[in-house]
């Protein structure tokens, strides 16, 4: 395997997005060929060397294969504010913290592919599109996605709006912005019953009505308004499974959760939001596993969104899945008042690191491209761990169509 892995390695020339010679990355763009779907993994949030080769990548994707579409691992109902700015739209107070996870916005780098996206929409007949594909809220605030719906609802069924201001925004107060936790604790069984009710009703009761309502508005808002009620319902069926997963008797069933079932829908939906789409997917690396495995007690039985994206898609659908070598991250970057540089652990002895750390040596290069057509088979089908943040997974290197590999990497730049 590491004879075969040395010879086909690619060794990337430059990390910079504004490199104009793309000749090292042609083969990587050779290998994607038709696919209409090209999903880019993060082996951490928030790596600059990582993020800075993502948008090196949309960049020619967008420019010289008509990729049009960018999603990433962030809300999607939150998303319209980066769409429209993508689009020449005027930029929303505090755009930045609003309409995009902090995974992405908190970082020069992250801001860099967004605004990089805007001039180029200017520069070409038909903008850009931008979306994220999480559930609503995340984990944290439901009500800003609430309140996207209700406006265009109230232009379309003051009716609909009484009921849902009745039963689900009490719910939504008492939830607030530390939604996930006050979801378990706060909310009674009969209330998340109503909640779970309550959406369900909204999102068959909108796509049954839907001439009614873009005879009121216009198909491109009601797109809109019925998967953000789409990705509320699933964040809260993504809820009910997360408890559901911590009790044994049904803990296999964790890999029905509504995040990845929403993530693989918000990015068939933006696939279907253009005629001539192209998309390319930003997601964590346990995302973009396109089969299932037991991972231990924090994942559980876990179906990725790559495998359901796969099943829709079949080869319309390249994986470029991602390793480091060593290097620092950002450690709780989730709460900046805890956030710390840390070491990335070392990786496992039997880990992916280390066979494509000793290609990084024979090739002498220290960043590179595999591609796994005409890989051994055997160790394409052999399970093996792989270090994501500061713990570890199980995959089998088959799952992904190419692998890329950083040997040494760090935090993203904090934006002041």
């Amino acid at each position: 395997m590491l004879a075969w892995a040395t010879d086909a390695a690619m060794p990337l020339r430059s990390l910079d997005p504004a490199a104009s010679d793309a000749s090292d990355l042609e083969p990587l763009f050779d290998a994607i060929g038709d696919a209409r779907v090209v999903v880019l993994s993060e082996g951490f949030h928030n790596c600059a060397e990582m993020m800075r080769l993502h948008e090196r990548i949309v960049r020619h994707l967008v420019a010289h294969h008509g990729f049009n579409t960018v999603v990433t691992e962030s809300g999607l109902p939150e998303s319209r504010l980066i769409h429209d700015y993508v689009k020449g739209g005027p930029m929303p107070s505090d755009m930045w913290r609003r309409g995009i996870n902090k995974m992405y916005g908190a970082w020069q780098e992250g801001r860099s592919l967004i605004e990089w996206m805007r001039a180029h929409s200017e520069a070409i007949d038909r903008p850009l599109s931008y979306y994220g594909a999480d559930i609503a809220g995340f984990y944290t605030d439901w009500r800003p996605a609430y309140r996207q719906l209700r406006k265009y609802l109230h232009g379309v069924d003051s009716g609909c709006v009484e009921l849902l201001d009745r039963d689900v925004l009490p719910l939504l107060e008492i939830m607030g912005d530390d939604a996930r936790p006050r979801f378990f604790r706060e909310l009674t069984p009969a209330q998340r019953d109503l909640l779970a009710a309550r959406l369900d009703a909204a999102v068959s009761f909108i796509s049954s009505n839907r001439d009614a309502y873009v005879a009121k508005s216009d198909p491109e808002s009601y797109s809109w308004a019925k998967q953000t009620a789409i990705a509320m319902q699933l964040a809260e069926n993504y809820y009910t499974n997360w408890a559901h997963r911590r009790e044994p008797a049904t803990s296999q069933f964790v890999g029905l959760n509504g995040r990845e079932i929403a993530m693989a829908r918000g990015v068939l939906w933006a696939l279907a939001q253009r005629d001539d789409a192209k998309v390319i997917v930003i997601n964590h690396v346990v995302h973009t596993k396109t089969k299932s495995q037991y991972q231990g007690p924090m994942w559980g039985h876990f179906t990725p969104m790559g495998q359901l994206l796969r099943q829709e898609l079949g080869d319309e659908m390249f994986v470029v899945g991602m390793a480091y070598g060593g290097g620092e991250f950002w450690n709780r970057w989730q709460r900046p008042a805890e956030r710390e540089v840390a070491a990335i652990p070392e990786a496992k002895e039997d880990g992916i690191e280390r066979v494509l750390g000793t290609v990084a040596e024979r090739i002498g290069a220290p960043n590179f491209v595999l591609v796994f057509d005409g890989a051994p088979q055997r160790w394409l089908r052999e399970p093996i761990v792989i270090r994501e943040n500061d713990y570890f997974i199980t995959l089998e290197p088959g799952e992904w169509d190419a692998i890329v590999y950083l040997d040494r990497v760090g935090p993203a730049t904090v934006v002041r």
